[in-house]
């Protein structure tokens, strides 16, 4: 009876230590599942906020982007109407000049930092583009260095004209004091007038202002639809706390 009963507390102890086994293997496949979870979690949260990062900081490209637009579109509300004014005025093109050198320098401040702003969307998935943003910067450029080139024209001929004034006034002091023109001055007056009165004024039309604007705003336009993506940094932060 005594061997019956001892034999059956074994089995019974035997039967304890394998549950008990069980549960702790149960216990640890939890706990290692539970630590994978975690460590997913914790991957995922430092994934996005590494991608927040990346974000926050083409968002800011982006911002600056709108600031320095503004700062032309500004600028160029001004020259436009000096443009205009030019014309119906009659004046002279060079009161022109510090304007529109202006819009061509911030427009090659603008198309230098849209290469930054495509370099930090080009590792976002959510960046769609720029669209049509490079193709209207380079023609609003195209209408500026029309206008670059007809005030820089118009300067050439203001020179021209200035020097043969002087020319002329030189070779009347010289017939005044009876000296002879041993130079060829009287020569070189009448090819500098010839050469002035071949290069027509400088000028442009309303239809050239009307295209700059044109231009200008399909420009500002683009840049406008380029939209701040949003970070998910909070999402993550919630999901990691209700772990």
């Amino acid at each position: 009876m005594s061997e019956l009963v001892a034999t059956t507390l074994q089995s019974n102890t035997e039967e304890e230590s394998i549950k008990r086994l069980e549960k702790i293997d149960i216990r640890r496949q939890n706990l290692e599942s539970e630590q994978k979870h975690a460590l997913s979690a914790l991957n995922s949260f430092q994934k996005t906020r590494e991608e927040t990062d990346l974000i926050n900081k083409f968002n800011d490209s982006i911002e600056i982007l709108r600031e320095l637009k503004e700062d032309l579109m500004e600028k160029f509300r001004e020259v436009s109407e000096n443009l205009e004014s030019i014309i119906e005025d009659d004046k002279d093109v060079t009161q022109a000049k510090v304007g529109v050198e202006y819009l061509n320098l911030k427009m090659e401040d603008i198309e230098n930092h849209l290469k930054i702003v495509e370099t930090n969307g080009s590792i976002l998935n959510s960046f769609i583009g720029t669209g049509q943003l490079n193709e209207n910067i380079s023609l609003s450029k195209q209408w500026i260095k029309f206008f670059v080139r007809k005030i820089m024209d118009a300067e050439k001929r203001v020179a021209m004209i200035s020097q043969y004034e002087t020319m002329s006034e030189n070779l009347k002091f010289m017939r005044a004091c009876g000296e002879e023109d041993e130079t060829g001055m009287d020569e070189m007056v009448k090819q500098f007038k010839l050469q002035i009165s071949m290069i027509k004024p400088s000028t442009w039309e309303q239809k050239h202002v009307e295209n700059l604007r044109i231009s200008i705003n399909n420009f500002s336009e683009d840049v406008d639809e380029i939209r701040f993506i949003n970070a998910n940094l909070d999402d993550a932060l919630q999901q990691l706390t209700n772990m």
